[in-house]
């Protein structure tokens, strides 16, 4: 019998992700023409991911535009990413 493996996700792997996907949705139509929202799984969308979760409590009263302007403050993006 084959050994499985199995990998746990925890409380907040699955908050992230939501937050992450919640936000991305509510940005839909905007994100399609940013060039740092393209590929999924780089690194960079790993770095907003973990910006978006750290920043959960104040990402949805603020715009796109403020949220990247505080990613670029950050160090998360960069002007060229946008």
């Amino acid at each position: 019998m084959e050994e499985q493996k199995i990998s746990m996700l925890t409380y907040d792997d699955i908050e992230r992700s939501e937050c992450s996907t919640a936000w991305n949705i509510g940005h839909m139509d905007e994100l399609k023409s940013r060039k740092y929202a393209q590929p999924i799984c780089s690194p960079l969308q790993a770095a907003i991911s973990d910006w978006l979760y750290a920043h959960r409590d104040e990402i949805w009263d603020i715009s796109l535009e403020e949220a990247e302007r505080r990613m670029i403050a950050d160090g998360v993006l960069t002007p060229d990413d946008i």
